[in-house]
């Protein structure tokens, strides 16, 4: 179940990342009444987990981290991303994709900070919870919340695959076994923006960046 579980997920990946623009709309509700966690939940037969940066992390007035959830606040990049995941998921239910066996999912706000994020993910790992444990994870965004993860979730061989994390120092084999990702690292896009300025011939190029 394991082997198929993570063969879908790969597919579900690829999915996700061509209907990164769908029409319907879900909110994040509070995963427990005991905590300020939030995620999307849905059972299954087998459960596939998401991490996204819908919110932002911050400190209050004692020092405890906790997700801003205000519409100020709001990653469109991470909500969307979040979204293609529920519908790639509830389209390949549809579809039978694997029979009768139904796909669930656990989607969670990282918050943008990598505390938070491996907080929400030791619940992937049905650690003291009664809960399903999850056979994939789709994530995260940001380079420095996957690399703190993955770290995590390859003690169990939980695999994470990342839309979105770009840093060199993933592509590890020894250090991150169970990382993949659907976008290329930094250093061939870097590669790939130089040949392209030759090809052209330019002689001066202006670059914009934001961090």
């Amino acid at each position: 179940m394991a082997v198929v579980g993570r063969s879908i997920f790969l597919y579900l990946l690829v999915v996700c990342r061509a209907q990164s623009n769908v029409g319907s709309t879900i909110m994040l509700g509070p995963c427990n009444t005991s905590s300020d966690e939030t995620c999307v939940r849905r059972v299954g037969g087998i459960v596939l987990g998401g991490l996204f940066p819908v919110h932002k992390a911050e400190r209050d007035d004692q020092n405890v981290l906790k997700c801003v959830d205000t519409s100020v606040t709001l990653n469109e990049f991470g909500f969307e991303r979040l979204e293609a995941m529920r519908f790639a998921i509830q389209k390949a239910n549809e579809e039978k994709f694997l029979g009768d066996i139904k796909v669930g999912f656990d989607m969670r706000d990282t918050c943008q900070d990598s505390t938070y994020a491996l907080r929400q993910s030791l619940d992937f790992l049905n650690i003291g919870r009664n809960q399903q444990f999850t056979v994939g994870v789709a994530g995260a965004a940001g380079s420095s919340v996957s690399i703190a993860v993955t770290a995590l979730l390859n003690l169990f061989h939980v695999p994470l695959v990342s839309y979105a994390s770009t840093s060199a120092k993933l592509s590890d084999n020894v250090l991150y076994p169970s990382f993949f990702r659907t976008i290329p690292k930094d250093q061939f896009q870097a590669q790939a923006i130089a040949d392209v300025i030759y090809r052209l011939g330019w002689r001066y190029v202006h670059t914009v960046a934001s961090s």
